[in-house]
């Protein structure tokens, strides 16, 4: 007669003949339990007054909550087979109070504490995209716990983290679980609690100081690297919730959906740094494609950011700095410098080593830029990102062919949705004299990406070298019309027409680029480049050249130069005066050496041994 009337119902709860009615998992009736031994107990007979009687019925209610909280959530962690820099994959919050804010508001916040650790490796949610599309899941906008199993296993994770958040009341339960992605046995659990809204991201904090602790890491590293989550992220779970939004859209290649959300989590929070410096990244990366990206308004909001970032965490802070010295001071060494630093604490962070490369390539230090990529692929293999910047590089000041090849040839092993890495392969394809593979690269791009120009110029390109010139024609015709700026490609139509036999086709392509050149002469009298377009133009017009140069000019070592004037020269019926300016101009670093070659005005020249033996040096063919 003395249990007090909610332990009762528990109990009869616990006793339904129906599994459904019952509590479905032993977390809920702890959570129960646990309200119940802190609130106020009242027993069915009111004649029982006896506080010993009271405290005997609280206390074992006490004794229920501890003994099941000792199996369930304080297990021993000395099982975790986690080591110093391991990587952890997080899977989504499982939100069992019915309030859809938890749906996508604590996912960032725990990445955020987690990721305040050296010690642990956060798998990235940029990284589980190659994955998701591999499994044909690229649509998935959540990650539940047997997803993220699946995730793991292909990534060769050990451990996956499973947190969750439940509710009674005002209060609130905050679980982690760390489990083995093969069996889905639980390693370690833990449990804390918040008496309302506001007590949701302390727990948090503490909670993920217990998970760190229990994968290895020392009290004194969590101590050092332990940033609030209300100071380094935001106070407002609305806010958390709109900046998970966007992650998950930049994440997503979905600029415009990202953008929004990023706006409007910093109207929620005017002080919410992370969202400040994330959209100001946005702006800078998208700013030259995008309509509605402005590189200026993210200059100005990452200027913002790094003057607030003493709230932040290390990691954060160390980030935005190098972003500020890059973009905003545009000090590229204070950058580097700023990058090397921040990988010396966190040498896995597969994005920072990205980024570090990017800025090695401004400086024009390609090696290192390289070294840089294959690093960051090293460290997460299946950053996108790091593939296109690597072959990208190879393309633009190596002209390593093979390499080109095999990277991006890896790049589709991992995602086969993208145009880029297929363009790669069309140039290098087309740098080896494999025009059927080129034409085939390039048409699978155009199958992914049908309104990208770069597309239809590379099929141009392919189709032109495998002697199907009125079909390359139409490739080019095609580039023009989804970038009627791309007046070159009228050129290279003209080419392609002139070799077919069809005169007064070339003629008008010919007439019309050299029209598109004089316009933009008289807009840029002193640019020498459209002077030399000019001239390409009347040689095929059977007018004469225009361009004279001084001894002084013609003494020049500009890469870019010297490879217009071997132009003119093949052009002119002067072979060999054309291959000593190509020499002189690939000693000097010619930008896409493949194009280099590729180009139509050397075709007077491109059977000449020397030409040939300058190609194999330069595109290291003779490695093949």
């Amino acid at each position: 007669p003395e249990v007090p009337p909610l332990l009762e119902r528990l109990v009869g709860r616990c006793l339904e003949k129906r599994p459904e009615d019952r509590f479905q998992s032993a977390r809920d009736l702890l959570f129960a339990l646990e309200e119940l031994s802190t609130g106020e107990v009242t027993t069915r007979r009111r004649r029982v007054r006896s506080p010993w009687l009271r405290r005997a019925s609280l206390a074992a209610v006490a004794v229920a909550v501890v003994v099941i909280a000792a199996v369930i959530f304080q297990r021993s962690s000395h099982g975790v087979p986690f080591q110093e820099r391991d990587w952890l994959l997080i899977t989504d919050f499982e939100n069992l109070t019915g309030d859809p804010v938890f749906d996508r508001a604590l996912n960032p916040a725990l990445t955020v504490a987690i990721e305040q650790s050296s010690y642990v490796n956060v798998l990235s949610r940029g990284s589980i995209q190659p994955v998701l599309r591999q499994m044909r899941r690229a649509d998935a906008t959540e990650i539940d716990e047997a997803l993220g199993r699946e995730i793991a296993r292909r990534r060769g994770i050990d451990v996956i983290l499973v947190p969750s958040i439940s509710r009674l009341g005002n209060r609130y339960a905050l679980t982690a679980s760390l489990k083995n992605p093969v069996t889905a046995d639980t390693f370690v659990s833990r449990l804390v609690h918040a008496d309302n809204d506001d007590g949701i991201l302390p727990a948090l904090d503490q909670l993920c100081r217990e998970i760190r602790g229990a994968l290895g890491e020392t009290m004194g590293s969590i101590t050092r690297r332990s940033k609030p989550l209300v100071k380094a992220t935001t106070s407002s779970l609305d806010a958390l919730e709109q900046f998970s939004l966007a992650c998950e859209r930049h994440a997503g290649s979905n600029p415009v959906g990202a953008m929004q959300h990023y706006e409007a989590a910093i109207q929620i929070d005017p002080d919410f740094t992370s969202a400040k410096a994330s959209l100001a990244i946005l702006h800078l990366d998208w700013g030259h494609v995008l309509p509605g990206a402005d590189p200026e308004k993210g200059r100005a909001l990452l200027r913002e950011a790094a003057s607030e970032t003493d709230s932040l965490t290390e990691l954060e802070r160390m980030v935005i700095l190098a972003q500020h010295a890059q973009f905003v001071e545009k000090d590229l060494e204070h950058a580097a410098e700023l990058s090397e630093t921040l990988l010396s604490v966190y040498p896995d962070r597969a994005e920072n080593l990205f980024n570090l490369a990017t800025i090695y390539e401004r400086m024009g230090r390609s090696a290192e830029a390289i070294t840089g990529y294959k690093r960051a692929i090293e460290a997460d293999p299946n950053l996108i990102v790091a593939y296109n910047g690597l072959v990208w590089l190879l393309r633009r000041r190596f002209g390593d062919v093979n390499a080109m090849i095999k990277w991006a040839t890896r790049e589709i092993e991992i995602v086969d949705d993208q145009p880029w890495a297929y363009l790669n392969l069309c140039s290098a394809y087309l740098g080896k004299g494999d025009s059927q593979r080129a034409e085939a690269a390039a048409r699978k791009a155009i199958e992914i990406d049908p309104e990208n120009f770069f597309c239809h110029y590379h099929l141009g390109h392919a189709l032109k070298n495998a002697g199907r010139l009125e079909d390359a024609s139409l490739a080019y015709d095609r580039v023009v019309a989804l970038a009627p700026d791309e007046y070159f490609a009228r050129y290279h139509a003209g080419v392609a027409l002139e070799m077919a036999g069809d005169f007064d086709g070339a003629r008008n392509y010919f007439t019309a680029f050299k029209d598109a050149v004089e316009d933009q002469i008289e807009d840029n009298p002193g640019n020498i480049t459209f002077r030399f377009w000019l001239d390409f133009a009347r040689l095929r017009l059977g007018e004469d050249q225009l361009t004279s140069f001084s001894a002084e000019q013609l003494a020049s070592t500009d890469p870019d130069f010297n490879l217009n004037l071997a132009h003119i020269y093949s052009l002119t019926g002067r072979p060999q005066d054309a291959i000593d300016r190509l020499e002189r101009a690939f000693a000097s670093g010619v930008e896409y050496p493949v194009g280099a070659f590729i180009h139509p005005n050397l075709d007077p020249i491109r059977d000449d041994p020397r030409f040939q033996a300058l190609k194999r040096r330069a595109l290291k063919l003779e490695d093949s």
